[in-house]
């Protein structure tokens, strides 16, 4: 591999033997980082700021499943389909009607769970609907529990933090 100019010093030549030697020397795939399984965890921060997460959940599999979802959900951020999809990645499923009794611009979303939601849980699921939903629309959240849910993940103990820094419980 060459990196400089057709007419080196001998100080970058011997500077660029350096280089291309400690480059070689890494084991450095870029497949691997565009992977969110491969990712080591210290870098899925990083990788999931780049693609536009918002919210960072405290387990692993979660954050990889947040982050593997976000390829397809930043395209269709505002849509029923990615907020419904948003929650299902925390074990809660919900059902949304648009324009309750013929108002334009409003939504009820109706989240449902097989046990109660505690108030730290109803917190991060409507931060989640705060982020995901069509801003051009007033929404009312209710809960229902007793419902099954859609996946084996649920959100307790789950506390989230925004990647700009502040923590959502």
């Amino acid at each position: 591999m060459k990196l400089l100019t057709p007419n080196p010093t001998t100080l970058q030549k011997n500077m660029e033997t350096v280089i291309v030697e400690r480059m070689n020397a890494l084991d450095f795939s870029l497949k691997k980082f565009w992977n969110t399984e491969q990712i080591p965890t210290n870098l899925l921060p990083w990788f999931a700021w780049s693609l536009g997460v918002v919210l960072w959940p405290s387990r692993d599999i979660v954050r990889r499943a947040v982050t593997r979802n976000s390829f397809s959900e930043i395209a269709r951020r505002g849509t029923t389909a990615v907020l419904i999809e948003a929650l299902a990645c925390l074990g809660a499923s919900a059902t949304v009607e648009e324009n309750v009794g013929g108002v334009p611009f409003t939504a009820t979303i109706t989240i449902h769970n097989s046990q109660d939601f505690d108030a730290s849980q109803r917190n991060v699921l409507s931060q989640i609907v705060e982020i995901y939903k069509r801003l051009s629309v007033e929404t009312t959240i209710s809960y229902t529990e007793g419902a099954s849910l859609q996946s084996g993940e649920t959100i307790s103990g789950e506390s989230f933090k925004k990647l700009d820094g502040t923590v959502v419980h």
